[in-house]
């Protein structure tokens, strides 16, 4: 399956062949130059996946070119003819630093596990009226469930280094109901945001690809007010597979995971969250344990191509994969994903959190 990289085009037939176009729509208004200017986005209400566009020429530009498509047409051949085409990147690129197909693969993992993040969010008791910090934060994080939260009282900083990231979460943000979220550009593990200051401090799968993970850990800490908590989001593979099994999926998983340890991180963190967060000193920690079921055709069944595509050249510099291998593998895991009769089983998803002592 190749998902589509913009709004997804649905056909009905109905005597002559119809095309039925299905978007959200958001708009609001922005000063530029001294002058209001209308923004827009549309977003796939089936995958999340979403286009911007700076003015309402383009929106209209774009709407005009998907209703003069031939029939057929998908929509990643029509995204291209759109002024939004120069802002996309080669699936051949390292994307880790915020390329399309990385701020994609982000928007859709946000959604994916949302519900999880949320039930998490209930057994910790965040509320009203807290000050709260995602450090990481990509292109939505945890923003909109703490945001919800902590209400018009409270307040919610989100923290990334990458500016396309940081873009995408300032169009998320401008949702009327998240005015209490703040966003930085800064260095989660060295913030200078001021010392424990901060109810609720937490961090989703940066241990894992980033590394450095004690350091962080010691970040978050330092921004945490005593009686504040902490929680931490993390991954372990160990359990992600498809069934009936591939050798494709094996073959580019452990590609993924090489890429992982060759920058430092580790691709089952998740494994070693609980135990930093009680050698940290930290009250009351607990564990939950998260994992999701993707069948049919779900997007997120791609999510081990959408990483591989991210670290593409760290596989191949690396050595951990030839060119063709790495093609092939890629190939192998696109059918999985395409086929309704394979199902996936996510990689777990450790949840751990617990109390910053006081004095």
């Amino acid at each position: 399956m190749e998902p589509p990289t913009g709004p997804e085009t649905q056909k009905v037939t109905a005597g002559d062949q119809l095309s039925y176009h299905a978007y959200l729509l958001r708009l609001w208004k922005e000063q530029r130059g001294g002058q209001p200017v209308w923004r827009a986005s549309l977003e796939n209400p089936h995958t999340g996946e979403r286009i911007g566009f700076a003015d309402l020429t383009q929106l209209f530009a774009f709407l005009q070119t998907q209703a003069s498509s031939r029939p057929g047409a998908r929509s990643a051949d029509i995204e291209r003819n759109t002024p939004m085409a120069a802002a996309k990147t080669t699936p051949n690129q390292y994307l880790l630093a915020g390329g399309s197909a990385e701020l994609e693969r982000l928007q859709l993992q946000a959604r994916v596990w949302e519900p999880e993040a949320e039930a998490m969010l209930d057994r910790i008791s965040l509320q009203p009226g807290w000050n709260c910090v995602d450090l990481g934060c990509g292109a939505m994080g945890i923003l909109g469930p703490l945001s919800r939260r902590v209400g018009p009282l409270g307040h919610v900083v989100g923290v990334d280094i990458d500016l396309k990231l940081l873009a995408a979460a300032r169009e998320f943000v401008h949702d009327p109901y998240l005015d209490n979220v703040e966003l930085l550009e800064l260095d989660a593990y060295r913030t200078q945001l001021p010392r424990e200051s901060f109810d609720f401090t937490h961090v989703r799968f940066v241990f894992g690809p980033a590394g450095r993970a004690q350091v962080l850990l010691n970040e978050m800490l330092a921004l945490t007010r005593p009686g504040g908590r902490l929680a931490v989001q993390e991954i372990d593979s160990v359990g992600w597979n498809c069934y009936p099994a591939n050798t494709g999926w094996a073959t580019l998983k452990a590609a993924v995971a090489g890429a992982f340890a060759r920058a430092g991180g580790d691709i089952n963190a998740g494994q070693r969250t609980f135990g930093m967060l009680r050698q940290a000193g930290l009250e009351d920690v607990q564990l939950r344990a998260a994992v999701v079921g993707l069948q049919d055709q779900h997007p997120y069944k791609r999510v081990l191509v959408q990483l591989a595509t991210s670290l593409r050249g760290r596989i191949l510099d690396g050595g951990l994969l030839s060119e063709a291998e790495l093609d092939a593998a890629v190939a192998e895991c696109e059918r999985v994903a395409a086929d309704p009769q394979t199902i996936v089983i996510s990689m777990v998803v450790t949840q751990v959190w617990g109390r910053k002592p006081i004095g």
